[in-house]
């Protein structure tokens, strides 16, 4: 009888374990993700023009605007993802890819000023922008796998800002 009802607690602390998982994934996405995603968007939205109308002026200008604006917004992002703490494995891995992801994209950032320069060629910043996106993407794979994993998924009746929030799936 002790080794059934260790069992049934065994079996019950397992569902809560992954009910906690995907409480913690749940918040990851709809609060720190999407926030991410909208500080990424305001810093670097207002960015993007300013760059195409400096490299309209210079490829000099351009450079140091590169240097200048988007670097620094670039590090305040990545110190924002560095700054979310999550308390399980598998939320951590998955926000981990963000991270590298992001870095990767502060990396290629870093070489436009050389690439204005003529430094860095067109076919090396299309090879750095496939990378990148297959850095995204593994992101969102491993993301719908969670979801799949942890019965989540997205709320059809949440869409702002361009994001739909995550919710417990429903029976």
């Amino acid at each position: 009888m002790i080794w059934i009802s260790t069992v049934v607690i065994f079996i019950l602390s397992g569902c809560s374990k992954d009910e906690d998982i995907a409480n913690e994934l749940i918040d990851y996405y709809n609060n720190d993700w999407i926030a991410f995603q909208q500080m990424k968007q305001e810093a670097l939205g207002k960015n993007q023009m300013e760059l195409l109308q400096q490299q309209e002026q210079s490829d000099e200008k351009a450079s140091n605007f590169v240097e200048e604006e988007v670097l620094p917004n670039m590090e305040e992002i990545i110190d924002y993802l560095h700054s979310i703490k999550l308390e399980h494995k598998s939320i951590k891995k998955l926000h981990q890819l963000q991270i590298e992801a992001e870095e990767y994209a502060y990396e290629g950032i870093k070489e436009y000023p050389a690439y204005y320069r003529g430094e860095v060629t067109d076919e090396e910043m299309n090879e750095y922008s496939e990378e990148l996106e297959q850095k995204y993407d593994a992101f969102f794979i491993q993301l719908e796998k969670m979801m799949k994993k942890y019965e989540v998924t997205w709320d059809k009746h949440s869409y702002e800002n361009g994001y739909y929030q995550l919710i417990p799936a429903q029976d």
